[in-house]
């Protein structure tokens, strides 16, 4: 199936929905234009509120920090 505008969508954990941090940022941005919610329930995370996508922002930011600390 695939998601539509209005649609949410539901994981326990970003880890279980994305690959990595770009990958994340990337579907949460495209479903957020497509209309679609993101529920984040570790984080208690919900993509429909301005909120919500600052949370997520900032988490993402502070894993690609610490994976460029990694790498490095």
């Amino acid at each position: 199936s695939v998601a539509r505008a209005g649609d949410h969508i539901i994981v326990a954990t970003l880890r279980s929905l994305f690959v990595n941090v770009d990958d994340c940022l990337e579907r949460i941005t495209a479903w957020h234009q497509a209309g679609i919610c993101v529920h984040v329930l570790d984080f208690a995370i919900d993509s429909s509120s301005p909120e919500g996508r600052e949370v997520l922002n900032v988490l993402a930011a502070v894993a690609n920090t610490f994976r460029g600390e990694r790498d490095s």
